[in-house]
């Protein structure tokens, strides 16, 4: 490899007799080359010993989307692996059979949901192996890792102690629905589906209405409602949050070089008030006016509309206690 400041020489060396399931490593090593300036037979020389890993998977993978090949400590683990490589691999343009990934990625979901609830690191892997999957996959495998490592300090502050997941659900995302006769794609954005009774037959929530999570901001309290089936209007949709009075740029500002180009509307000793009462931990303390509570409108008060439509039902009320903002 040239660098710029060296000779060339074998990247491959350092990759002897890699088995499938450093797949992962591989494709990592060619998508970092190929911004680098190295020569031709180098990158084909890698792309082609990823085409023959591929190959060895998928030559070795079972009916139910589980390989027998490379096995160290259990079959999940290796196979969440090889899954997440697989993607990757297709990624660059390496072809994977649409079938081998489907097989691979529901036998990860059937092992993600036979696994302890206490096993956060086989968990964790595999929700990560899951997000190559596509962009909605990415948002659900985030949340439930950080459900996960939530658990873990409950844990170990308090000892084993059970948090149960009452509901996950998407805010951008289009469904294939079937409204007033028609069958149509309802794409919700800032917006959640709030189904009733009668169209959650068949699931658990058959005798309460589909769960809809309504969060406020940092300050404020956020609300679980159910679906009343009274929403025909919206195509069964209701808002997913109080919705903003202020862009990010107005309550922040902005500045260039120390100097204001546009006031903030939200001051600093506003957004202490507005905070009081909340543990607020963030990596960013000034970008974080972003997200105070006096950017978005007044939750109760849309909820309270909401309720006044007919269209959810309140469930709870909920107050925060503590903000962890990445």
């Amino acid at each position: 490899m040239k660098d710029g400041s060296g000779p060339d020489y074998d990247v491959m060396r350092h990759f002897p007799s890699l088995e499938p399931s450093q797949l992962l490593a591989l494709s990592a090593l060619i998508d970092y080359l190929e911004g680098r300036n190295v020569s031709q037979q180098v990158l084909v020389e890698a792309r082609t010993r990823a085409r023959g890993l591929v190959a060895q998977l998928t030559a070795t993978q079972g009916q139910n989307g589980g390989w027998s090949f490379g096995m160290r400590s259990s079959q999940i683990e290796i196979t969440s692996l090889a899954h997440w490589a697989l993607a990757l691999a297709n990624s660059m343009g390496i072809q994977v059979d649409d079938d081998v990934l489907k097989r691979s990625e529901e036998f990860l979901r059937d092992g993600y949901a036979n696994l302890a609830q206490d096993d956060y690191e086989l968990r964790a892997m595999i929700l990560h192996a899951l997000t190559e999957w596509g962009g909605a996959d990415f948002a659900f495998a985030n949340r439930h890792i950080m459900a996960l490592l939530v658990r873990r300090c409950f844990n170990r502050m308090f000892g084993p102690t059970p948090l149960k997941m009452v509901y996950d659900v998407t805010h951008n995302m289009a469904k294939l629905e079937d409204h007033n006769g028609k069958r149509l794609w309802v794409h919700r954005k800032g917006a959640t589906r709030a189904f009733g009774r009668d169209r959650m037959a068949d699931t658990i929530f058959s005798k309460i209405g589909q769960p809809i999570i309504t969060p406020g901001s940092m300050g404020t309290a956020s609300y679980l409602m159910v679906g009343t089936g009274n929403s025909d209007e919206s195509l069964c949709s209701v808002n997913h949050g109080a919705g903003r009075v202020m862009s990010r740029t107005a309550a922040l500002g902005k500045a260039r070089r120390g100097r204001i180009i546009t006031p903030a509307k939200i001051s600093d000793d506003q957004f202490k008030r507005s905070m009081q009462g909340v543990k607020l931990i963030a990596g960013n303390r000034h970008k974080i006016k972003e997200e105070a509570p006096d950017a978005y409108k007044d939750i109760d008060e849309v909820v309270r509309i909401v309720v006044e439509c007919g269209w959810a039902k309140a469930v709870a009320r909920m107050v925060p206690l503590a903000v962890l903002k990445g």
